[in-house]
């Protein structure tokens, strides 16, 4: 059995990799498709390098390898609007197309984010949600999610969207807040900075361990129904729970057992999101997922692995 990765270099997908190889299933062979980041490379998958924006390439991939399951991670969050559109939608067409190719039921699952929501209110979003992105990081997903439910009506792909929330966990980039938060504590405690300087805005988002999300994403890949309780669906993955850039301050100060001095940017951008919390009951009722991980978990890892560097 065949399992293709693509954006298995990236923060989900090594995560996704080293969940996988955890299972230690030796009927499962691991196909990983990367753009860069070589230093990610675990032993036990097999990296192609590839750019999904490559058309016949993608197409001369996909037919070599011949997948069984397929999770797509590529995808950038940040870049202009060609970059977004051309990378999140244009590589998912590429990809899809070239499953089309293959001309077999392959169990497909495709990353969407909670980006594609907006702002909605301060209760827990359910998938059945109105889309209303504010940025085109959000409007890129939303057309990538559009896409994939239109090849799963008009070709019967077996194909099925998670929008996790706000993903955070060892190995972060400093480009999302905790990540920044943990790397500018390090500098903190290395002498090499005396405060943690962040936006002003207060708003509140819905932390989920990326250790969480990619068992989701598993258990939802593979589960033994997946034509009739999986596919076709969206499904969101959070903690169910939300924060604010204080709460996230205050708990590494529990965690560390010191106080750290603050510099809020009078300048920050307006908050056209200022509050996301995710439902979780159709996952939960799907599969049994619920998150394990606490933020104060998940924060304590961050700082450790950033210790260890």
């Amino acid at each position: 059995m065949k399992l293709l990765i693509t954006g298995s270099t990236g923060f989900i997908g090594s995560h996704f990799v080293d969940y996988a190889l955890s299972k230690n299933n030796k009927k499962i062979q691991l196909y990983g498709l990367f753009s860069s980041h070589k230093s990610s490379f675990r032993e036990g998958c097999n990296y192609v390098q590839a750019n999904l924006l490559e058309r016949e390439r993608t197409f001369e991939i996909i037919q070599k390898i011949s997948p069984d399951y397929i999770i797509h991670f590529a995808g950038i969050s940040n870049g202009s609007s060609d970059e977004l559109l051309s990378t999140n939608v244009i590589g998912l067409i590429n990809l899809l197309d070239s499953i089309l190719l293959l001309k077999k039921k392959i169990p497909t699952v495709i990353i969407g984010s909670s980006a594609e929501y907006g702002y909605q209110g301060n209760n827990p979003i359910k998938e059945s949600a109105p889309l209303h992105p504010v940025g085109f990081y959000g409007i890129s997903k939303a057309a990538a999610t559009l896409t994939a439910q239109s090849y799963f009506i008009k070709f019967d792909l077996p194909i099925a969207v998670v929008r996790p929330f706000n993903v955070i966990g060892p190995g972060q980039s400093v480009n999302f807040v905790c990540g920044k938060v943990v790397f500018q504590v390090s500098e903190i405690h290395a002498g090499n900075r005396e405060c943690i300087e962040l936006s002003g805005n207060e708003s509140y988002r819905d932390f989920i361990d990326v250790r969480d999300v990619v068992k989701a994403c598993w258990m939802l890949l593979m589960h033994e129904n997946f034509d009739k309780s999986v596919s076709g669906k969206i499904f969101n993955i959070g903690s169910g729970k939300r924060y604010s850039q204080s709460d996230i301050i205050s708990t590494i100060e529990i965690i560390t057992n010191k106080k750290y001095n603050l510099n809020f940017s009078l300048n920050a951008s307006p908050e056209y999101v200022p509050s996301q919390i995710s439902d979780n009951c159709i996952i939960n009722c799907t599969t049994g997922w619920k998150p394990e991980i606490s933020l104060k978990q998940s924060l304590q890892d961050m700082l450790d692995l950033t210790a260890s560097d």
